[in-house]
């Protein structure tokens, strides 16, 4: 019933084949790339072949040519075994690729696009600085245009697919006057990376990250879902352990990894401090309206 009220035949396909890949390639692997701190490079080219990381892009620019919602059951499959694969191909196609599709130049989108949909090389994505985060507002870094291209003057961390990524997306101050609408976005390449030649996106920060990033105010029914999923996530691997009992705080089962998993869901892309206060201030502002 279920199935057929919400999704397609090509819904369920994608989940089909994302279940067995998780499975057969993925769960075997995830404890030890765990313990090890590795990074799963043959499996990331596997789903690079099997079109996951470039599941909702047209077929035109590189990409599987398929819809959100298969791009959703992609995650959901893979977030079942192991959250670390999961979080690559999402954070590659929408932190990495994403304000490239929708908001770069035509030329941007034809040499970037094809590269990162197909999986040939992986997106990445520099926003945090050690005074901004889930307050973008705080960003240093910035951008200064010359002799044709921008200056990026700065510094990031905790930077996505810093290790191993490409092609970044990287956001700096680019009109300190604007405040928040100062901050644009940039396309550097990590190999021979030179700041005076990445080119700009040439759009405002609320923009270019307005579905992406939890400080970024958007429809409070948004910031609900998402401080309901990451809280579900927690509650449930809290009560795995318990039930696991002293086992649960071993490794000798993954209920300890999947805690460790889902607690990133309250820090990353906005604290689940930031997303109450949003949250708040839209409540507020419709009682006050």
């Amino acid at each position: 019933m279920h199935d057929s009220l919400y999704f397609s035949e090509q819904h369920l396909a994608v989940r089909d084949m994302v279940s067995a890949f998780a499975r057969d390639e993925v769960a075997p692997v995830a404890s030890q790339h765990d313990e090890a701190s590795t990074f799963p490079w043959e499996n990331v080219k596997k789903m690079g072949e099997l079109g996951l990381l470039g599941v909702p892009w047209a077929e035109e620019v590189g990409g599987a040519g398929f819809d959100t919602i298969s791009f959703m059951i992609a995650i959901e499959e893979l977030a079942k075994v192991c959250a670390s694969h999961s979080i690559t191909i999402s954070a590659h196609t929408t932190l990495g690729t994403s304000p490239i599709v929708n908001f770069g130049t035509p030329a941007q989108i034809e040499r970037y696009v094809p590269l990162l949909a197909s999986g040939k090389v992986l997106g990445g994505f520099g926003l945090t600085e050690e005074g901004a985060g889930s307050d973008a507002g705080g960003t240093r870094t910035t951008a200064v245009k010359k002799d044709g291209y921008y200056l990026l003057n700065g510094s990031k961390r905790f930077i996505t697919h810093a290790g191993v990524g490409e092609v970044f997306v990287v956001t700096a101050v680019t009109d300190p006057s604007k405040g928040t609408k100062g901050i644009s976005s940039f396309i550097l390449s990590k190999e021979g990376v030179d700041a005076a030649r990445c080119r700009t996106l040439g759009v405002g920060h609320d923009d270019s990250l307005a579905n992406m990033q939890g400080f970024t105010a958007g429809k409070k029914e948004d910031k609900l879902g998402w401080r309901a999923s990451d809280t579900r996530a927690m509650r449930a691997t809290i009560k795995a352990i318990q039930i696991h009992g002293g086992y649960g705080y071993t490794k000798d089962y993954p209920v300890e990894r999947f805690m460790r998993d889902a607690k990133i869901c309250e820090i990353g892309e906005g604290t689940s401090e930031i997303q109450r206060l949003v949250i708040a201030r839209h409540l507020l502002k419709g009682l006050m309206a």
